[in-house]
This record gives C-alpha cells, sequence and structure tokens, in this order.
C-alpha cells in the first residue's frame, strides 16, 4: 500500500458488545454442558449425571486482553456476580471497580474460565499453549473468540484429550479460511483436519467466526468505512488512518 501511494484505514470499535455477548454465549453453553447434552439427547440419553453445573457468581473469570472487547466482558461478568481478572499491556483505573488486575500465570492458574481478547501480532502468537495449558485447572473453561492462532490449536486439542480443560470454546481457529465460510455438504471430510478433530470432543463449544456479526457491527463497520472514504476523496483526513512504517 505504501508503495502504491493507498491509504489504509480500520473500524477499531464497530461493536464490543457483539463479541462481548458471544463470549457471554460461549461461556454458558460451556457452563450449563449444552454440548454434552446435546450430544447425549442425540442418543437418546437423557441422563443428568455428571454434568451439573456451577453458577457464574461461584466462578473466577480470567480476561487476557481488557480493551474495549474484554472490558465489555468484564462488566457482563461483574454483574452477573463473577469475580473477574485481568491482564493486559495498559491498565485502566476506570475497571478497577470491576476486576483487579494481575499476571497473565495467575490467571491460568486461579481462574475458572479464561477468556481471551487479545489482538494479532507476532508477539501474541500461540501466546497460548502447552505451557499455559499445564498450568489451568482441569475444571477451566477457556474461551476464544479474539484470533485464532493467539492459541495454539495442536496444544489445545491435546489438552482436552489429557483432560486438562473441563471445556473450550472457539470462534475462531488458526487457519480457519480454509473452512469458514464454505459449505462442505456432501463431503466426506474437511480441508481443516483440527476442527474435525475439535468437533467430535462433546465439551466444546464452536462457532464460525461469527461473533461480531450482529445488525449493529455490520451496519457500524460499513457506515465507518464509507464515511472515512469520503472523508479521504474529499481531501480531508480520519482518525482512524493507519501508519505505514
Amino acid at each position: 500500500a505504501k508503495e502504491n501511494g493507498l491509504t489504509i484505514t480500520n473500524v477499531p470499535s464497530y461493536s464490543p458488545e457483539a463479541v462481548a455477548e458471544m463470549t457471554l454465549t460461549h461461556a454458558m453453553n460451556l457452563l450449563r454442558h449444552i454440548p454434552q447434552f446435546q450430544s447425549r439427547i442425540r442418543k437418546n440419553d437423557y441422563i443428568v449425571t455428571g454434568l451439573r453445573s456451577k453458577e457464574i457468581p461461584q466462578l473466577t473469570v480470567g480476561i487476557i486482553g481488557v480493551g474495549r472487547i474484554g472490558s465489555t466482558v468484564a462488566r457482563i461478568f461483574h454483574d452477573l456476580g463473577a469475580t473477574v481478572l485481568g491482564n493486559d499491556l495498559k491498565e485502566n483505573d476506570d475497571l478497577r471497580d470491576i476486576l483487579t488486575y494481575t499476571t497473565k500465570e495467575e490467571i491460568y492458574q486461579k481462574a475458572d474460565l479464561i477468556t481471551m481478547h487479545v489482538y494479532m501480532s507476532e508477539d501474541n502468537y500461540h501466546m497460548v499453549g502447552k505451557p499455559q495449558f499445564d498450568q489451568m485447572k482441569p475444571t477451566t473453561l477457556f474461551i476464544n473468540c479474539s484470533r485464532g492462532p493467539v492459541v495454539d490449536t495442536d496444544a489445545l486439542i491435546n489438552a482436552l484429550e489429557d483432560k486438562q480443560l473441563a471445556g473450550a470454546g472457539l470462534d475462531v481457529i488458526e487457519n480457519e479460511t480454509q473452512i469458514f465460510n464454505q459449505t462442505f455438504e456432501g463431503q466426506p471430510d474437511i480441508p481443516l483436519k483440527a476442527y474435525t478433530k475439535l468437533k467430535s470432543f462433546d465439551n466444546v463449544f464452536l462457532t464460525p467466526h461469527v461473533a461480531f456479526y450482529t445488525d449493529i457491527a455490520v451496519e457500524n463497520m460499513v457506515k465507518q468505512s464509507l464515511d472515512d472514504t469520503l472523508a479521504l476523496i474529499t481531501g480531508k483526513h480520519t482518525d482512524h488512518e493507519i501508519a505505514l512504517g
């Protein structure tokens, strides 16, 4: 873009609520054992033994990345009665009444539910892998509604197989463009083998990168993009311009 004189803008905050609500959706499905109950129901098994749930006020929720989305997630869980821990490069004093800032290590070790809300960068690649899963309790629920590559998928699968986690909720996954927004109906398999494996677990809740996909979020993305385009072609500037090294 720089070589061709192009200007790039982004939409930094189209709807934190949309992603935060999806995080809550994943959390509730995992917490109430909905994937396991659905698996049993499909087999006409209506026994509830072994799937008693905890309630949110019993939980310590750990949030990795407390920006626009992470802080919205924090407010939701705080309002529902959970104890909330957070970790971020920049600590926001305005959030100290709803969460306690701490290290990632303490979150991995203490949280009953861990949810990722970091951006994708080289520094964040595989931020959570085997060393991090090894620190978590076998009762921990893990959610990623941020970006797929921040989690080592193979390590996550191994942790689930070894029962190092009680369950996982994923809206994103590494190499997701191989399957998301495509259909493989009538085909025996899909290109992304890791996703096939994840689908086989009855304690995993999956959605195909749709946390952002609400009326309000899409409207905001479209309008902001059009507003920025109009500003640029009329010789004005926008705060959403991206600096090109």
